[in-house]
């Protein structure tokens, strides 16, 4: 089961993990892939000489819109030790934020970068 719709979009990555002596992702690691619109990929498991193999799980972003009423908006803030709002929020501009979820979309085994089996 190629990911070939997926990687076709990709245009860069960032890994954090062990690597070779090359360089290239080596044992337990997290590669997140970026395209060039807002979606995310992002594989957790094995590499093995830069190749995903054994068990990984593969990700799949999700970007949700939280929009805030006013009395929300005005909750927000910096709160005491007591947990009294002693600094309202008082920033203008809209008030909503971008929610980044991750979604499974595959967790089992891999071989040469492909996923095998469930």
């Amino acid at each position: 089961m190629k990911f070939l719709s997926t990687l076709t979009k990709i245009v860069g990555s960032r890994y954090d993990g062990p690597k070779d002596e090359k360089g290239r992702p080596h044992g337990y690691g997290t590669m997140v892939y970026f395209t060039k619109g807002e979606k995310q990929y992002k594989y957790e498991g094995n590499f093995v000489h830069g190749v995903r193999s054994g068990y990984g799980v593969w990700y799949e972003s999700i970007r949700l819109i939280r929009e805030y009423e006013p009395w929300e908006w005005a909750q927000m803030g910096d709160y005491d030790s007591a947990g009294r709002l002693i600094h309202p929020n008082t920033k203008s501009g809209p008030r909503k934020e971008v929610i980044t979820t991750w979604n499974v979309m595959f967790k089992g085994l891999w071989e040469n970068n492909d996923a095998v089996q469930k």
